[in-house]
C-alpha cells in the first residue's frame, strides 16, 4: 500500500520484483 492505494497484488516473490513497489519503498531515480 502506497499513500492509501494498493500496488500489486501476488506471491511475495512477485511483489518484491515490482518497479512500483521498489520505486515506493526506495523512491524514483531522478
Amino acid at each position: 500500500i502506497s499513500q492509501g492505494v494498493k500496488i500489486i497484488e501476488g506471491t511475495p516473490q512477485e511483489v518484491q520484483k515490482h518497479p512500483d513497489v521498489i520505486a515506493a519503498y526506495l523512491g524514483e531515480e531522478d
